[in-house]
């Protein structure tokens, strides 16, 4: 439940790696399903072809699309996730390049009181592990805690919902307030982080969980093999080992009429739900079917839509009735994003349709959802490009890479394999960096060529790094 990792250009370069690995694993199995569908379409256009095999295609192609949704979901929540965390982290990875810079020079005249102070420095930084999944992060408080109170426990998480966990030296985890006052004299063998002023922690080893409040109080006397947190003002708990799941209120009361082989988390006030038959349906903040409907796989309400997949293997679009409200059916389907979805036609290209279902764009072999009002998209060429809501390439610039544009920039890879960041016009507005990230709070990172990482403004400065 509890996902760590140490802050340091070590840590930052295993988590870009993992991401990546992760998104060319995604694009490994979409490939896959492109080429059963080949499969299948020429199959079918056999008189007297096999039912059997054309089963056991479709089969290959459920399989592998519940592993991509599975994987896209988890890509999409760690982007997110690790996103809002990235300017901190990065902050604290300058923090140790400069630290090791020093040592250096300390270690080269021998100034032993320096050694020591850095290396005291050093050691600092190491014992702040940061929770991913996390809301309400306050970074000022978390450096306060870090400074007054490192040397007092093991490890300080970061203060979320008012609260930050703890580690003590007997290796289970409390919780401390701002003051760095203890919360209670409880202590856990794991812990979440606060959401909605709920948090689940583990009684025991292998034991089962609980919530508690923002005083350490049991939220009810019920416990639970497996927990989610918070959302909506619902929670996923799971009843027994192995066993189904159920949503809770805030007073830990039961609030979905069923149990549930699997649950998604509630996005626009409804959630997926897997039955006992293998479909997915929808339920209310109520436990109550949205309608009879079942599906093979779901995705989550994004603008009042989500895509779901029919008995056919077809997506279609459904509002919040459960109504179906596209007319065509599709190879794939997304979520809206700005007014838009991606969808998969049955030539296999990548193409958006707006709330009407209108295809509004050409035909691509791959494209990402629109952020910032444009889109990026892949050319037959191979290259990569923008277009804007009506369809139309922004610039005639073609590049090897490219990520969304956040904050009114986009970084881009050159033919050279350097990074820029463009403008919405697709102008150059950056120096080349061997890698960089998208901006958020004002902030970008980007590797310099000497190897080190550094945050730059919306200037292109580098913002040096400020210890508190």
């Amino acid at each position: 439940m509890k996902e760590e990792f140490r802050l340091g250009p070590e840590a930052y370069r295993n988590r870009v790696e993992n991401l990546n690995s992760l998104k060319s694993g995604i694009k490994e199995k979409e490939e896959q399903i492109s080429l059963l569908g080949a499969q299948i379409g020429g199959l079918i256009s056999q008189e007297g072809y096999e039912v059997s095999k054309l089963n056991s295609l479709v089969k290959r192609i459920e399989e592998i699309s519940r592993t991509i949704t599975s994987k896209k979901s988890f890509s999409l929540a760690k982007e997110g996730e690790f996103g809002r965390f990235f300017d901190k982290i990065q902050d604290y990875a300058l923090k140790e390049n400069e630290l090791r810079d020093e040592l250096k020079k300390a270690l080269d005249n021998s100034d032993s009181p320096r050694i020591k102070e850095i290396a005291e420095q050093l050691k600092k930084l190491e014992r702040l592990n940061m929770t991913i999944k996390q809301e309400k992060y306050d970074p000022e408080i978390t450096r306060e805690l870090l400074g007054k109170y490192a040397r007092n426990f093991r490890y300080i998480d970061g203060f979320i919902g008012g609260r930050a966990a703890v580690q003590l030296e007997s290796g289970k985890w409390a919780f401390i307030d701002h003051n760095g006052e203890r919360v209670s004299e409880e202590e856990y063998y794991r812990v979440n982080s606060y959401s909605e002023g709920k948090v689940a922690v583990q009684l025991a080893e292998d034991g089962k969980w609980v919530f508690i409040d923002h005083d350490g109080e049991r939220v009810s006397e019920e416990e639970y093999y497996w927990v989610s947190s918070y959302s909506g003002g619902r929670a996923a708990v799971q009843l027994a080992e192995d066993g189904k799941w159920v949503f809770i209120d805030h007073d830990g009361e039961r609030v979905s009429k069923e149990e549930y082989n699997r649950v998604n988390s509630y996005s626009e006030g409804k959630v997926a739900v897997q039955l006992e038959s293998g479909k997915w349906a929808f339920i209310d903040h109520n436990g109550e079917r949205v309608s009879e409907e079942e599906y093979n796989l779901v995705s989550s309400y994004s603008e009042g839509k989500v895509a779901v997949q029919l008995e056919s293997v077809k997506w279609v679009f459904v509002d919040h009735n459960g109504e179906r409200v596209s007319k065509e059916e599709y190879n794939w389907a997304y979520p809206y994003s700005e007014g838009k979805a991606e969808v998969q036609l049955e030539n296999g290209k990548r193409a958006f349709i707006d709330h009407d279902g209108k295809v509004v764009s050409e035909e691509y072999n791959l494209v990402s959802s629109y952020s910032g009002g444009r889109a990026v998209v892949l050319l037959e060429s191979g290259k990569w490009a923008f277009i804007d809501h009506d369809g139309e390439r922004v610039s005639e610039e073609e590049y090897e890479s490219a990520s969304s544009y956040s904050e009114g920039k986009a970084s881009v890879q050159l033919e050279k394999g350097k990074w820029a960041f463009i403008d919405h016009d697709g102008k150059v507005v950056s120096e080349e960096y061997n890698w960089t990230y998208p901006y958020s709070e004002g902030k970008a990172r980007v590797l310099l060529e000497n190897g080190k990482w550094a945050s730059i403004d919306h200037n292109g400065e580098i913002i040096p790094f400020l210890s508190s």
